[in-house]
């Protein structure tokens, strides 16, 4: 049977793909991030830094909160974390744990096994985003 080009793509070495693509966005995030907060500190123009979402139509948003998260989750409150966005914060679990240890593996020529890229990493994200953004709706007073 003739495999697909997602099946192909999976038996590749997609560990070192992500690898060298997770560094490339993390600084590719961090220089937006800096030149963004330059440009409104520069400029004056707070509202720049609003979700776009919810200052139109008053619904958060999916990723709402999810700068709050990352920096509870910095500072070692995970719950916090976890009640301002827990997609961002599984994200970044997951993320640092893939890059940490495979890393590692790099660093120890193999000795040390990084984790593997898995889709069930990506169902589970999934699952948490829509339980997440589900239960924004539906406790009352839920605010972030």
């Amino acid at each position: 049977m003739k495999k697909g080009r997602l099946e192909r793509f999976l038996e590749s070495d997609v560990d070192n793909i992500l690898y060298w693509v997770s560094i490339f966005v993390v600084v590719l995030t961090a220089i937006i991030y800096v030149a963004q907060i330059w440009f409104v500190n520069y400029t004056g123009r707070y509202d720049l830094l609003e979700c776009r979402l919810k200052t139109m139509t008053g619904i958060n948003c999916p990723g709402c909160g999810g700068t709050r998260a990352l920096k509870s989750l910095f500072k070692g409150d995970i719950f916090s974390s976890l009640y301002y966005n827990a997609f961002a914060t599984y994200g970044a679990i997951i993320y640092i744990l893939f890059f940490v240890t495979q890393t590692l593996e790099r660093i120890t020529k193999g000795k040390i096994k990084g984790i593997k890229f898995k889709m069930v990493y990506l169902w589970i994200a999934i699952g948490v985003l829509v339980i997440q953004y589900l239960l924004k709706f539906i406790i009352p007073g839920y605010k972030i």
